[in-house]
């Protein structure tokens, strides 16, 4: 007689298993899928400042948009005095 671990048989049949299985398994998935987003949001977050650096550089700076800030403050400056 060989000694050896006996061979299990899985039995995969949905139809077997009980609602309130069925909805636990799923009600746990749901939950950590969302605590999986969860805990990506801050990196998300870090992608989104980079971005936003990016593009003001590329808008304020390297396109010149603060020249035309300037201009901007001064016609305000000038009809802020003209209306006191």
């Amino acid at each position: 007689m060989e000694r050896g671990s006996p061979t299990i048989e899985i039995i995969d049949n949905p139809k077997l298993r009980s609602l309130p299985r069925t909805l636990g398994e799923w009600s746990m998935t749901a939950l950590m899928w969302v605590f999986w987003v969860y805990l990506l949001l801050p990196m998300l977050s870090i992608i989104l400042w980079l971005l936003g650096g990016f593009f003001f550089y590329h808008e304020v700076i390297y396109q010149g948009g603060y020249q035309y800030l300037i201009e901007l403050c001064k016609k305000l400056g000038f009809t802020v005095v003209i209306v006191f």
